[in-house]
């Protein structure tokens, strides 16, 4: 499956992510609203995923866990910026990204969508009134052809 998205889509998704990468520490403090998001929606991906070694408020304190929020939010940069330059490259980290996430025992299609909503939630907490309907629409799509080439990524082996 190729991964096409038209400038019309990407230009609200690059605008809005330059206002979350001017935001301070803002590696650490969106990967933290997405994981936060995520695990309210989805709390058996903790353990599925992400055993921290710690619970409740204090794991989103633990090492573990702003390692696994910076590199989240390390990538998601990375796929945006790469966005139409050069599309085979995202697709080749992508596929890494799936292929990693295929010796997750449990982890469902569904889990995609939980976690595309956990996107589009921590967007709406970091960018407030900077994220208009366009641009959340735009967003959606993109994770939506994204998650979807992932997802048959991981069930085509």
């Amino acid at each position: 499956m190729a991964v096409n998205v038209a400038y019309s889509t990407l230009s609200p998704i690059l605008d809005s992510w330059e206002i979350v990468k001017r935001q301070p520490d803002w590696q650490e403090s969106f990967g933290n609203a997405l994981f936060r998001r995520l695990f309210a929606k989805a709390p058996l991906s903790l353990t599925l995923l992400f055993p921290f070694g710690t619970e409740g408020e204090l794991m989103y304190e633990s090492p573990k866990f702003l390692e696994a929020a910076n590199e989240a939010a390390f990538v998601l940069d990375f796929v945006v910026n790469s966005a139409g330059a050069d599309m085979d490259i995202v697709k080749m980290q992508l596929m890494e990204i799936a292929e990693q996430h295929k010796g997750f025992e449990g982890i469902r299609p569904e889990h995609w969508v939980i976690l595309g909503k956990a996107l589009i939630g921590a967007l709406e907490e970091t960018l407030g009134k900077d994220l208009d309907d366009n641009a959340k629409h735009c967003w959606a799509s993109a994770f939506d052809t994204v998650s979807t080439m992932m997802v048959d990524e991981m069930e085509s082996r």
